[in-house]
């Protein structure tokens, strides 16, 4: 009897009969949710945060060009584990330092913001990466 090997097709099908693509898939999925949420979350929550407004619109917007540029570095020189890691983990600092400083240090809530939105910008950057 001569035994073929079935070819991959790159269909979903596929993906979830591979344990390991599966997993990818699910995890990257989640983490693209997650990111995706945050960021939104934190351009609607800009007007509520205390400090000026503008102010804290214009920094928060212009480290979106350099933090693009960034993230692709990242993802070069750590691959995807550790820039998730370390993405993240900027992410939830600058997450926590609104959360329990922003009330008492108002001037520094651009610089706060601009943190958290730099970890989840690099994030959704490496998610692009590396899917693509």
């Amino acid at each position: 009897m001569i035994h073929e090997e079935r070819v991959l097709n790159g269909s979903l099908r596929d993906l979830i009969k591979i344990r390991r693509h599966f997993i990818n898939l699910i995890v990257l999925i989640l983490i693209w949710m997650g990111a995706s949420f945050n960021l939104y979350l934190l351009h609607y929550n800009t007007k509520k945060l205390p400090g000026n407004f503008f102010f804290n619109s214009m920094i928060s917007s212009l480290t979106d060009l350099p933090v693009t540029l960034l993230g692709g570095f990242i993802y070069y020189f750590l691959g995807p584990r550790w820039s998730f890691t370390l993405t993240f983990t900027l992410a939830l600092s600058g997450g926590l330092c609104i959360l329990f400083l922003s009330d008492s240090h108002p001037d520094l809530v651009a610089y706060m913001l601009s943190m958290a939105k730099t970890g989840i910008k690099v994030t959704l950057d490496i998610c692009f990466l590396a899917n693509a």
